[in-house]
């Protein structure tokens, strides 16, 4: 795979995490409402910094980052969940653990 094709891969898959973290943030609920709120507010921050970043360094090799949401579902090693329901503790331990090296 080529450094381009990665950092494409890379930028589809941040875009969707970014996109999962923010509607978990919105939608938590539980007992931990505030302090997990907070926390995803900080994951999802830092992962649209990298969409801005990763995407400088895809335009600095001339090439072009996605430009639709398709094209990124399509090539995210992330996937899309359901967006229908409240966001749990589960999905919230997920998050946690998942970025805790990322926002810590």
């Amino acid at each position: 795979m080529s450094l381009k094709s990665t950092l494409k891969e890379v930028f589809n898959t941040n875009f969707v995490s970014y996109t999962q973290a923010h509607i978990a943030h919105l939608n938590i609920v539980g007992r931990n409402f505030y302090s997990d709120h907070k926390l995803l507010n900080h994951i999802y921050d830092a992962l649209q910094a990298d969409i801005d970043t990763i995407g400088e360094f895809i335009r600095t090799l001339n090439d072009m980052a996605p430009e639709s949401l398709e094209e990124i579902r399509q090539n995210a090693l992330a996937t899309f969940g359901s967006q229908n329901r409240a966001v749990t503790e589960k999905d919230y331990d997920f998050w946690v653990v998942a970025f805790h090296g990322h926002v810590f």
